[in-house]
């Protein structure tokens, strides 16, 4: 039933805040705040419209019958899902430590993988006439320096879809993307030295790529999108460091 649900939440909840926070809720509080939580855990009679026939969402993990309360834990999966996404597409302060937050993540995935030299990362480069470029993250493999742009952007729900529109939108945004990581890599191939910075003697060539969170569709076959006919220059870190160390399998064997 729900109200004894609810009941025996609202101990649990008070007992955490105390835990966490030194101080008891008096129990109407933490009764209150359990059923806000409850409530948008739940549909409610004017959301059933809401629902897309296409995936189902949004989902909801709690279902109301009455005064029963059915939880759908095959939906928690899905619903941590679209919740991530709303915060995902955040931007202000949240999104610069979200953006922060997945470069520091790239950054020490390069650091732990065997290798690779990790080189400069979330610093402005400055060339010998003054000119500017920030980068995100970068390693050495063998000879080749790659220089990253990390982008931590949330795919919209339209996407998995198949929508023509919300496809094109996010494809356009990521040419943009790769485009800033080809001119950061042009920027260090005319200036190899700068005030701040040194490329490696070592080095013979600069490659840009892309980082984000999720796997990308990638409709463009040449050169500048690709890295070899397999992995494109938009992966996630470790896809691009199991490409650079040879670890990464084929797929068309």
């Amino acid at each position: 039933g729900l109200e004894n649900a609810i009941e025996e939440l609202a101990a649990l909840y008070r007992l955490f805040v105390k835990d966490r926070h030194g101080s008891l809720p008096d129990e109407a509080e933490a009764h209150q705040d359990v059923e806000t939580v409850l409530a948008a855990l739940s549909w409610k009679d004017d959301e059933f419209s809401e629902i897309s026939l296409w995936d189902r969402a949004p989902h909801k993990v709690v279902l109301n019958y009455g005064e029963v309360g059915l939880w759908d834990f095959s939906a928690i999966p899905l619903f941590l899902r679209g919740l991530l996404a709303q915060v995902a597409f955040l931007s202000g302060e949240i999104g610069n430590v979200k953006s922060a937050n997945f470069e520091a993540e790239a950054i020490a995935l390069i650091g732990a993988t065997e290798g690779v030299t990790p080189w400069e990362s979330q610093k402005v480069l400055v060339a010998p006439d003054g000119s500017k470029r920030e980068i995100d993250a970068s390693f050495i493999a063998e000879d080749t320096l790659y220089v990253i742009e990390c982008k931590a952007f949330s795919a919209h729900p339209r996407i998995d879809r198949g929508d023509f529109a919300a496809l094109k939108a996010r494809w356009e945004t990521l040419r943009a993307y790769v485009d800033q990581a080809r001119t950061l890599a042009t920027f260090l191939e005319t200036n190899h030295v700068g005030r701040n910075y040194a490329v490696p003697d070592g080095v013979a060539r600069i490659e840009g790529c892309l980082c984000t969170p999720l796997a990308e569709a990638v409709p463009d076959g040449s050169p500048d999108f690709w890295l070899d006919e397999e992995t494109p220059r938009i992966a996630v870190p470790a896809e691009l460091l199991e490409f650079v160390t040879g670890e990464k399998a084929s797929l068309l064997e």
